[in-house]
């Protein structure tokens, strides 16, 4: 396994679909049992040995969102890490654009990207750095556990040779595995910057992906199996979490 030191957080989204449950506080920062959901993904990726954490979050939620990152972080991990905060003024362009923004925080040459809006236990994390192969520009972890989403809403991924990804997004209808919202990427992934047409609509994180195929980078996909996950976008996400059945996620993750 190769060491990654350092993960970039997405954390800029304002949670739309959740404001009924979170009276007006960004998605990431919403408590969830004791703890923001923004520190679920951060605990899985520190048991992985990452030291870093640079995390975007939108210029309008400012020094609260700043501050709270920093708490998270070195609530869990005390002076052992660092924090870097970017401000993203273009929310509206996607977590897309949120990873570029990321670039003003990145230091390494190879980093571990997740959404903060998806719960996954440290050994999700710890597969998908032991069977990421090195030369790729982009893995993305894909899971076969489909028990506690939402398919029609979930990011789907074709593969073809080796790994390789054909094709990911929501609306495809052949699928391999489920995108659960965390990659390993090399800083070429920043080369697509320039490449976007940024402000033409919101671009996700498969769209991305789907530009980097199109300009040859190595885009590829590791199979966790059936490790349980799942993601929060609406309201009914968090009550089947708190209540539901996606509460044994919860409880993987929690443990």
């Amino acid at each position: 396994m190769t060491a990654v030191k350092e993960a970039v957080i997405l954390a800029s989204g304002l949670g739309k679909r959740l404001r009924g449950a979170t009276r007006g506080v960004p998605k990431c920062f919403h408590v969830i049992e004791g703890e923001p959901l923004i520190a679920y993904p951060i605990k899985a990726i520190k048991a992985a040995g990452v030291g870093r954490f640079d995390i975007v979050v939108s210029r309008i939620c400012g020094k609260l969102c700043s501050d709270a990152s920093a708490e998270v972080v070195e609530g869990l991990a005390g002076n052992s890490v660092s924090v870097c905060v970017a401000f993203n003024d273009k929310v509206e362009w996607g977590n897309a654009y949120s990873l570029m923004v990321a670039r003003e925080c990145v230091e390494g040459d190879r980093f571990i990207v997740s959404v903060c809006d998806s719960l996954y236990p440290p050994d999700a994390v710890l597969t998908l750095l032991e069977r990421a192969p090195p030369e790729a520009d982009i893995v993305v972890a894909g899971s076969r556990c489909f028990d506690y989403i939402e398919v029609g809403e979930a990011t789907k991924i074709r593969l073809g040779k080796d790994g390789a990804v054909v094709e990911i997004g929501k609306g495809v209808s052949d699928f391999d595995l489920i995108d659960i919202g965390l990659f390993v990427m090399k800083s070429t992934v920043f080369s697509l910057a320039d490449k976007m047409p940024w402000g033409v609509r919101e671009f996700s994180l498969f769209d991305l992906l789907m530009k980097g195929i199109e300009v040859g980078l190595d885009v590829r996909a590791v199979d966790l199996g059936y490790v349980p996950w799942t993601e929060i976008d609406t309201v009914d996400d968090l009550n089947e979490l708190l209540r539901g059945r996606r509460s044994e996620v919860l409880k993987a993750v929690r443990r």
